[in-house]
């Protein structure tokens, strides 16, 4: 079985969404984010000594960490050269376009305003406008007919994006969200995430 080491709404969350999609047989560990954004819990620090979430073992005892590369080996397509290409680059605009820019410190309590401020007014309008005009004529990232790692990652910094900046979400990319939202797996996951994310505040 699996090992999700997770953090209520955190990146982590893709990496639940698409274990669900696929129907991976999982277990859930959540853990706490303390001073520097750095998980608390030892038994994580002895394991991935970035001491970040997601940080998944596999089956095999195989640890693995950063949220792009977890997602990108559970793509379940064959694709050409090209198409791994393109998924991997979108996985990596949402994670250094969206995630480390501005959704990272603007969740982040001890983080100063204006780092994310700064993101919010001029870097991140363009790069939701580029995702806004590739997804006007598509119902995924890749157009596929499932969506892929890469849109369980844009789905998790959507909802981010919706719960702080709700404005921010042009018509192209509320429908994005909401189609993704709707997937059979998607309710379960916010479901369990929601009741992690309370248990843990309560």
């Amino acid at each position: 079985m699996h090992t999700l080491y997770a953090s209520p709404f955190s990146c982590s969350f893709a990496v639940h969404l698409v274990l669900r999609q696929q129907g991976i047989p999982h277990e859930l560990k959540w853990v706490d984010r303390g001073e520097g954004r750095l998980i608390r819990q030892a038994d994580l620090g002895r394991i991935n000594p970035f001491r970040k979430v997601p940080t998944l073992t596999l089956p095999d005892g195989e640890v693995t960490t950063e949220v792009s590369s977890i997602l990108l080996s559970f793509d379940p397509r064959p694709r050409s050269p090209t198409q791994i290409r393109q998924h991997q680059a979108w996985l990596s605009v949402v994670a250094t376009e969206l995630h480390k820019p501005l959704l990272a410190p603007a969740f982040d309590a001890q983080c100063p305003e204006g780092v994310w401020q700064d993101a919010l007014e001029r870097l991140i309008p363009h790069t939701l406008g580029v995702i806004d005009a590739h997804l006007e004529d598509r119902e995924t990232l890749l157009a596929d007919p499932e969506p892929s790692p890469a849109d369980a990652y844009l789905f998790w910094a959507l909802t981010l994006l919706r719960y702080r900046w709700p404005e921010r979400l042009s018509a192209n990319l509320a429908r994005f969200h909401a189609a993704y939202g709707a997937r059979p797996w998607t309710g379960p996951t916010l479901a369990i995430e929601q009741a992690a994310r309370i248990a843990r505040s309560g």
